[in-house]
């Protein structure tokens, strides 16, 4: 049978402690700590697709509906500066319109914004529609890419795939996409079918790490009729540049409110084209998270450090009790014709003090060897002495 020891009981109760820290505070903490993302969505290029012509109403209505982002527009072409784009955590560019550039101040802003952990999502456009306002501007948006020195460029190139199993009703640009076409976990979750109109993506460096969504094993894209690329292309990435994540994705018109002809819908409804979206800015919600728990890994390290040291505190206490001498029980009575002895000799001798102490130590160790009549004897003896004393 375990005794409960006071040190035993302060043990368990300190290990309870440590192990409701770890369980309870530490996750309520890191949710205290990861408020509302705020989004900014620029609107101020000309952009065909915008909340205020009511062509991307449903995808920024989601954001905000969703509980974990904030979303503000840049309108009424009002230029993009640092002092506005630093109360923001991501900053969305969709496909600018016709022959509207950023200025170097802008773009300026946008790199020392970077330069601070703020994300950033630029969207292109499919390039061959006859609206030339809504058609892709790879031109205006590989300068941004070119001057924050990433290894991306949008291609003037839209992403073809003839097979009939691979695209929707029977027309090779408009594309159907599962979740085996991204090598992104995050991105990519629960995406079991959508479609996508695209331009395509070209990687200029071959020595980064980044994640990114291809097209079926049959798709292609050509820059003229002579020239086509078999290699499925790419047309989403996802790339940690410093603190701050950056996503390209070819097309602005996937999550927007234009119908789509073929089938009557608008593109934002249209199968998992929605839980796309969720998931490009889930992605930046994670990454922005997983810099608020090293904080609390270090907590945890130092709460698992304290129990364990509680527990070869304990052992070694245990261990420590357990090699203590266990006297016999012929040594106890050895010792109690000592202390017999001893305690006639000062009886004798009047010293009624040593004397009481002797038959004290003696009561003590008949007790323990469960002599009572004898204990009895040398209690009587005890308060005699104590008496004369």
């Amino acid at each position: 049978m375990i005794t409960l020891t006071y040190k035993r009981a302060v043990f368990y109760i300190l290990n309870v402690i440590l192990i409701l820290e770890l369980i309870i505070f530490i996750p309520y903490t890191y949710s205290y700590q990861t408020p509302k993302l705020k989004v900014l969505f620029d609107e101020s290029h000309n952009q065909y697709f915008s909340y205020t012509n009511k062509t991307f109403v449903s995808a920024l209505n989601y954001l905000n509906q969703s509980g974990n982002f904030i979303v503000n527009l840049n309108t009424n072409k009002s230029l993009l500066n640092y002092t506005n784009l630093k109360n923001y955590d991501i900053l969305v560019i969709p496909n600018p319109g016709y022959d509207n550039c950023f200025t170097n101040y802008e773009i300026q802003s946008i790199i020392n914004w970077t330069k601070e952990g703020g994300s950033l999502i630029i969207l292109s456009d499919f390039i061959n529609q006859p609206n030339t306002n809504k058609s892709g501007k790879p031109a205006t948006l590989n300068n941004i890419l070119k001057n924050l020195s990433l290894p991306f460029e949008f291609l003037k190139a839209d992403m073809i795939d003839d097979d009939q199993n691979q695209n929707y009703n029977g027309q090779p640009s408009i594309i159907k996409i599962n979740q085996n076409n991204f090598n992104d976990p995050i991105i990519g979750d629960k995406i079991s079918s959508l479609l996508v109109r695209t331009s395509c993506i070209n990687i200029t460096s071959s020595n980064i790490q980044y994640y990114y969504a291809v097209g079926p094993s049959n798709s292609y894209y050509y820059i003229s009729s002579l020239y086509k690329i078999y290699k499925p292309p790419i047309w989403l990435v996802r790339y940690k540049l410093g603190q701050s994540t950056i996503i390209l994705c070819g097309a602005t018109e996937i999550f927007s409110d234009e119908i789509n002809p073929s089938i009557g819908i608008s593109w934002f409804s249209i199968q998992d084209n929605v839980r796309l979206w969720a998931n490009i800015f889930n992605s930046i919600a994670v990454e922005k998270n997983e810099d608020v728990w090293q904080y609390f890994l270090i907590i945890a390290v130092f709460l698992i450090i304290g129990a364990v040291s509680l527990y070869i505190y304990n052992r070694t206490t245990i261990k420590r009790t357990k090699s203590r001498k266990v006297i016999s029980s012929s040594e106890l009575k050895n010792e109690l014709l000592e202390l017999k002895e001893l305690a006639e000799k000062s009886y004798s001798n009047k010293n009624y003090r040593l004397a009481a102490r002797y038959y004290r130590r003696a009561a003590l160790i008949c007790k323990k060897i469960n002599a009572m009549d004898e204990y009895k004897n040398y209690q009587a003896k005890l308060k005699e002495c104590l008496i004369k004393k």
